[in-house]
């Protein structure tokens, strides 16, 4: 008997589940709390609640799934590429890297005070070798992985998103999309500068969000984490 998508997601994410190391991290590294996380795997018919659409998206976007991945039996049936597999705490597969992510958030939006402890791994992501070399760069262990909060960068980048970031590059060398620490914050914002006026403009993709400006006199204050490479969005239609 072929299981329905509702039973098919639920056995997916016990999968995680184990993968992750539990309830509490998975529910960390997707967003939501343990307890949702638990009643997601009971199910309704279980005493806990089914998962909708909007949060399987949700956690194929925190760990690196391909849209629609949840819905689907653990073995592959499709035959687009695979990027990357969810966790990775085994030994990586021929043809990929590993790259880590870590517990920071870079805020797409007013931004978020980094706390010691937000350098911690959370997990570790293989990444196909081939999107690796066309889309990173060369040295891959200047690389490290981040999810963003937020949406004072989209429509460019969407909150949950996971970033590719060259924490090789750590200073202004031209206009792009960089990961910063400003006045406390972690962000992800793109840098332009403005010659004529002496100053960075720090803008965000959403209007909605005002244009901030770092003059000559506190570039000092300004700490560029890294340069953004590329990213994993997931578009919804």
């Amino acid at each position: 008997m072929l299981k329905s998508v509702k039973e098919t997601r639920r056995d997916n994410l016990a999968a995680l589940i184990e993968q992750a190391g539990g309830l509490a991290k998975l529910g960390a590294a997707a967003g939501i709390s343990a307890d949702y996380v638990w009643q997601l795997s009971r199910g309704k018919a279980g005493g806990g609640r089914d998962m909708g659409d909007k949060t399987a998206r949700r956690i194929e976007t925190a760990f690196g799934l391909l849209p629609m991945q949840l819905d689907h039996p653990s073995t592959p049936t499709t035959t687009a590429p695979k990027l990357a597999v969810s966790i990775a705490n085994s030994e990586t597969p021929h043809g990929y890297i590993r790259l880590p992510q870590y517990a920071v958030t870079a805020s797409a939006g007013s931004g978020a005070v980094v706390d010691d402890g937000d350098s911690e791994v959370v997990r570790f992501l293989d990444v196909a070798e081939w999107w690796a070399q066309a889309n990173l760069p060369r040295d891959t262990d200047r690389v490290k992985i981040l999810s963003v909060r937020g949406d004072s960068m989209a429509p460019d980048i969407q909150h949950g998103d996971v970033l590719f970031v060259d924490t090789g590059t750590r200073d202004f060398t031209a206009p792009g999309l960089y990961v910063l620490h400003w006045q406390g914050r972690a962000l992800v914002k793109r840098l332009v500068p403005e010659l004529a006026n002496d100053r960075l403009a720090i803008v965000s993709s959403n209007p909605a969000y005002p244009t901030e400006y770092v003059d000559s006199r506190s570039i000092h204050s300004l700490h560029i984490g890294g340069r953004v490479a590329a990213w994993w969005t997931l578009r919804k239609f």
